[in-house]
């Protein structure tokens, strides 16, 4: 539905960025057609210099190849055309994180979570971070305030991990057992699973759970180069062979 109508709106009159950002978010989560994907924003950013979220997904887009000092420069200019925005302070956070820069990538997401502390993404995203840094009670402390703010399952996948991590199995199995009783009716994003299952050391699982995400062009698979939460799979060939099938090198 979204390239359709994103189709029909360039049909329309192609030179609107808002619909060729929107293409190249397809393009690139959707299709991994990164040099289709490339071409869109940067349409997009042609047609309209002052439009933040194409620098914002294009910077994404970037950062995802390791791109970084592209990257860091896109989202340098989302964030000097939107300052306010908590999307685009989030991502610029989780972007610093992305291109090698931890310490700024906390400080970033702590002052966005100071901006407005019912903001979920920014809570998660430090929760991630922190995962990944072995700092799991932090993690969890932020993670579970992210999962009550967002409802849902949104964030149990990487909060189970982190259970895991702090040696608390049982919990990462309770967490493992709600995602799997919520998707009996709802759909829940394979690599959800992936992630707890490689929080306790599953990695069969947890690849078998990826390959799935692989198979449902999941948003994880065209930033599986940079996601959190994966780092104790990217020593595994089958790490390497996923990035290889979505078009990124190793």
């Amino acid at each position: 539905k979204a390239r359709e109508a994103a189709e029909q709106a360039l049909a329309a009159n192609g030179t609107l960025a808002e619909a060729h950002t929107s293409l190249g978010w397809i393009k690139w989560v959707y299709d991994w057609d990164w040099p289709g994907a490339e071409r869109s924003f940067k349409r997009a950013i042609e047609l309209n210099p002052r439009y933040p979220t194409a620098y914002n997904w294009y910077a994404g887009f970037l950062a995802s190849q390791g791109r970084d000092d592209e990257a860091m420069e896109q989202i340098g200019r989302a964030h000097q055309l939107d300052p306010g925005s908590l999307i685009i302070n989030r991502d610029l956070g989780a972007f610093y994180y992305w291109t090698g820069q931890t310490e700024r990538a906390l400080d970033q997401l702590r002052r966005t979570v100071q901006m407005d502390p019912l903001f979920a993404p920014a809570h998660a995203h430090l929760g991630r971070i922190y995962v990944d840094a072995g700092m799991y009670d932090e993690a969890i402390a932020e993670l579970e305030i992210a999962a009550n703010l967002a409802g849902g399952v949104t964030h149990l996948g990487i909060l189970g991990q982190a259970y895991a991590g702090a040696g608390r199995n049982d919990d990462a199995a309770r967490e493992l057992e709600r995602l799997t009783e919520f998707a009996k009716q709802h759909d829940v994003p394979a690599h959800k699973f992936a992630l707890i299952h490689a929080g306790l050391g599953d990695k069969d699982q947890a690849f078998a759970w990826l390959e799935k995400a692989y198979e449902n062009r999941e948003f994880v698979m065209p930033i599986l180069q940079v996601a959190e939460g994966l780092d104790s799979l990217r020593d595994d060939p089958r790490f390497d062979d996923l990035l290889r099938r979505i078009g990124l090198e190793p």
